[in-house]
């Protein structure tokens, strides 16, 4: 009999990611079809227009950095995002941070900072095999 692959480990992320994203699309819609006719129309409220377009620019920014999914191989860890694709040395890990109300959490290296806005599926396990590895590694909060 085979012995099981112990790597690569591939983590998803939460569902409640993927409901983010559903939410961020529509208000997006809702603003193209209500926010900026409006805004064309009434330059006055150009205010409010502005503000719209930018947190909806900043929720677009953040969506296409947040990790999608997570590799853990047994040197590295590799985390892919739609805009980039890292791969991080476990061995320059320093901290795995959790944020406050569930938020998400924080990993931190030496040369990366990267916010998982939804916490990968089996946050644990990859925890705990990232600190077998590197049993440097800061964890907090998660």
């Amino acid at each position: 009999m085979a012995q099981k692959q112990e790597y690569p480990r591939v983590y998803g992320v939460e569902a409640f990611a993927y409901f983010f994203v559903l939410v961020t699309f529509l208000f997006t819609i809702v603003g193209l079809v209500a926010v900026m006719p409006d805004a064309v129309r009434h330059p006055k409220n150009a205010p409010f227009d502005i503000v719209w377009f930018g947190i909806l620019l900043w929720f677009w920014f953040n969506i296409l950095r947040s990790p999608y999914r997570v590799t853990l191989y047994e040197d590295r860890l590799e985390i892919r995002s739609l805009a980039r694709r890292l791969t991080i040395p476990t061995s320059d890990l320093t901290e795995i941070r959790g944020l406050p109300v569930r938020i998400g959490m924080i990993l931190r290296s030496t040369r990366h900072k990267v916010w998982f806005r939804a916490a990968p599926k089996e946050a644990f396990d990859l925890l705990t095999r990232l600190r077998s590895i590197n049993s440097q590694i800061q964890i907090s909060g998660v």
